[in-house]
């Protein structure tokens, strides 16, 4: 929000445009912080806006306000509303170098809204312009973006391969926000392997490079990043502290989609820490906004914490029930790594209630995942578990 009024701030234009442009802003983002939910009137309130602009800017005001309005839709979770901003500036008579930064921010939301097909054609479009141009930072943009759609599929080794060459593209000390993120975006491959050395490594560069922003975007995201290192490490105290701190920062710039996946991560803190009623309930609450984002990868990730709590209170058959859920729609996203995931919490159910065979099903379906991403920490972890029950 800051940075859409440092722009409208600095144009020279009619007051009252200006002001009935920011007041018509403000009020959009104000739906989400109010629990409106009336779809239509967010719609009809971008469109306002963008024909406001439109009507009274020149086109290269249009372009900066656009894009940055777009990007602050996405952290609001407002996909259809981002979408129709890009779709009408598309419309318009500008730069193919323009387009490839709205390719960008389309691709975003597709890995969103899991139209893998779509995302892959608009990545490879933006990347066909910018390496006409000879533009390594959008060629670093697009690795990025590539990176994050293989690790939202599960496929981490190709999503590795992908930040690697996206930093590789950066000089030093350029954009070192996107540094940051492509550091940070590493880490989480390295916690997903085990190899916590070089996770910390990895947040550590990233939070050197990150720079002083307007709205703490990364940083909300970075600080998950560290918490969810210390929840892996079973530093559970640590890993709520930095959860809290995520929270408190989403909160405050409206991110839903940290906000979301900090209290669910949070909750399963809670839970290792034998406060499973006080985790249920933030799961739960959680769970809720997940579904009123429609985000369905962090939909499972709750449903899979809901189903470990239920577990530890011994409530066998509900924990069943919802780490199926979990599983069950991780495959219809075609997420082979949370798939695997909810198949180890699974094998720990029903080695619990003496059901070796079930047990061992539902391990090799975890460990196969592992062992063809090469994780041999993550593996070991995984033995180590199961054979302590």
């Amino acid at each position: 929000m800051n940075r859409l009024h440092k722009i409208l701030t600095g144009w020279k234009a009619d007051k009252e445009i200006k002001s009935n442009l920011l007041k018509n802003i403000n009020q959009l983002f104000a739906l989400n912080k109010t629990g409106e939910s009336d779809a239509s009137l967010q719609l009809k309130e971008t469109k306002n806006i963008f024909a406001l602009v439109k009507t009274n800017f020149k086109l290269e005001q249009l372009i900066e306000l656009s894009l940055t309005f777009s990007n602050q839709l996405l952290i609001a979770r407002k996909i259809k509303e981002a979408e129709y901003v890009l779709n009408a500036l598309l419309a318009e008579e500008i730069p193919d170098t323009i387009e490839a930064e709205i390719f960008l921010q389309l691709a975003d939301i597709t890995i969103r809204e899991y139209r893998w097909d779509e995302c892959l054609r608009l990545l490879s479009e933006a990347k066909i312009i910018f390496e006409k141009h000879s533009d390594n930072f959008g060629r670093a943009k697009v690795e990025n973006l590539w990176g994050i759609f293989q690790g939202e599929r599960g496929e981490i080794d190709l999503a590795k391969d992908h930040f690697k060459v996206g930093l590789s593209l950066l000089k030093l000390n350029e954009n070192p926000e996107l540094s940051a993120e492509l550091e940070s975006n590493l880490a989480i491959t390295e916690i997903i392997y085990h190899n916590f050395v070089s996770a910390e490594k990895y947040l550590k560069n990233g939070l050197n490079a990150f720079p002083d922003s307007e709205d703490n975007r990364w940083l909300s995201e970075m600080i998950h990043n560290y918490g969810t290192l210390h929840l892996h490490k079973k530093n559970y105290r640590q890993a709520i502290e930095d959860f809290d701190g995520a929270i408190d920062i989403a909160q405050e710039i409206n991110h839903l989609e940290v906000l979301t996946l900090s209290k669910g991560a949070k909750a399963l803190a809670l839970i290792y820490l034998n406060k499973v009623d006080e985790g249920l309930i933030l799961a739960e609450e959680s769970l809720k906004m997940a579904q009123k984002i429609n985000d369905k990868l962090a939909t499972a990730d709750d449903y899979k914490i809901i189903g470990v709590g239920e577990r530890i209170k011994e409530n066998y058959k509900k924990s069943e029930e919802y780490l199926q859920k979990s599983y069950e729609l991780n495959i219809e996203l075609n997420n082979n790594l949370n798939a695997a995931e909810s198949a180890f919490e699974l094998a720990i159910l029903f080695k619990k209630i003496l059901n070796k065979e079930e047990s061992n099903n539902w391990y090799n379906i975890s460990a196969n995942y592992f062992e063809s991403i090469g994780a041999k920490n993550r593996l070991q972890s995984m033995e180590d578990t199961i054979n302590s029950i």
